[in-house]
């Protein structure tokens, strides 16, 4: 599964560049791709209220306010290609900022192959990486009908075992593969603790303990069996 996220106000421009990503998508792989877009700063922040996983951004700085939208948003999906879309009047001083750090840019109005060509490069080389990258220290990877889904580390809030299966959290996706506890145990960053024989945690998504249950952020609630109390707060302490 790929999931990008795009920024158009322009009803036209974003018919002719969801043609082009549709297209790029039945030719680059075999994975479905979430194509998610916005016409509004607003939009794309409420949408980001859902923690979802990015793995390519293109965005128009045309867009009012989206310069310093962007700014704050790549403070957390630094990791995620940028293509900026702009136009011939725009100085590149607006849009060529430390914070922005684009990978590409599309200047409209737009020459259709010109985009196919441009974006087509773009994903290749990001799609090669992510290739590359699998199992990372900073993403945990899962294979579904849809196709590989790259989860950023710091977007998992517990893994839990249940059904002969493992169920991996994020704020509002579950997905579920096939391996142990055992496994996971092994191969998991030190920002993940065990705290029960089904139960894994971000040890960064913690709240509080409260008796035997470990409060994480945004309402989510795991048991800790006493085996595994101890641990669990020398993790947090350390």
């Amino acid at each position: 599964m790929i999931y990008l996220l795009t920024l158009h106000e322009n009803d036209n421009e974003k018919k002719e560049l969801s043609e082009v990503y549709r297209e790029l998508a039945a030719k680059l792989t075999d994975d479905y791709w979430d194509l998610h877009f916005s016409k509004s700063v607003k939009e794309c922040a409420d949408y980001l209220k859902e923690e979802p996983i990015l793995d390519f951004l293109c965005m128009d700085v045309c867009v009012p306010d989206c310069i310093s939208f962007l700014a704050q948003m790549r403070r957390k999906y630094s990791d995620s290609p940028l293509a900026l879309v702009t136009d011939i009047k725009t100085p590149p001083t607006f849009y060529l900022k430390p914070g922005i750090r684009p990978d590409m840019i599309l200047v409209k109005p737009f020459e259709r192959k010109t985009v196919e060509d441009s974006l087509e490069e773009f994903f290749r080389d990001r799609l090669s990486k992510m290739e590359e990258k699998e199992g990372d220290m900073n993403s945990f990877v899962v294979e579904t009908r849809d196709g590989k889904t790259f989860i950023p580390f710091r977007q998992i809030y517990y893994f839990e075992a249940r059904e002969k299966k493992i169920f991996l959290r994020t704020l509002h996706e579950e997905y579920g593969f096939y391996a142990t506890i055992e496994e996971l145990t092994e191969k998991l960053p030190d920002t993940f603790v065990r705290t029960h024989r089904s139960f894994i945690i971000n040890k960064n998504t913690v709240e509080t303990i409260k008796g035997n249950n470990v409060y994480l952020r945004k309402g989510f609630c795991v048991p800790v069996s006493r085996s595994y109390k101890g641990t669990l707060i020398e993790a947090l302490r350390g």
